[in-house]
C-alpha cells in the first residue's frame, strides 16, 4: 500500500489540513482528508526559554567584561521585544540574579 501524504496552507483558524492519498491493489483509490492542529507551545515554556537566553546574553556580555547594558541592547541581539526582556529581568531578579536598573 502506497502512501502520500501531502500538506496544504493552513488556513486562517490555524488548523491546517494533510490529504492523504491511499492506494491499494483494488482498482478504486481513497482520498481522505484529516485535520491536524499546529503544535502548540505552552506559554511558560517560552518565558522560560526568554529568560533562559536573557540570562545567557548577560552572561556571555559579561564575559567579554562589559558590566553596563541596556535592555533595548539585548532585545535587539536577541531579536525579542524589550517588553520581554523587561520581564525576564524582573523574574531573574526575584530568582536573586542582582543588576542595577
Amino acid at each position: 500500500m502506497n502512501k502520500l501524504f501531502r500538506p496544504s496552507a493552513p488556513s486562517s483558524a490555524g488548523v491546517g489540513r494533510v490529504v492523504v492519498d491511499v492506494s491499494s491493489t483494488h482498482s478504486t483509490n481513497a482520498s481522505t482528508k484529516i485535520a491536524s492542529h499546529r503544535r502548540v507551545t505552552s506559554r511558560t515554556a517560552s518565558v522560560k526559554r526568554i529568560e533562559n537566553a536573557v540570562y545567557g546574553h548577560i552572561r556571555a556580555v559579561r564575559t567579554l567584561g562589559r558590566t553596563e547594558m541596556l535592555p533595548s541592547e539585548i532585545a535587539v541581539a536577541l531579536g525579542i521585544p524589550t517588553a520581554d526582556v523587561l520581564k525576564a529581568l524582573t523574574s531573574l531578579q526575584s530568582k536573586g540574579v542582582k543588576f542595577n536598573k
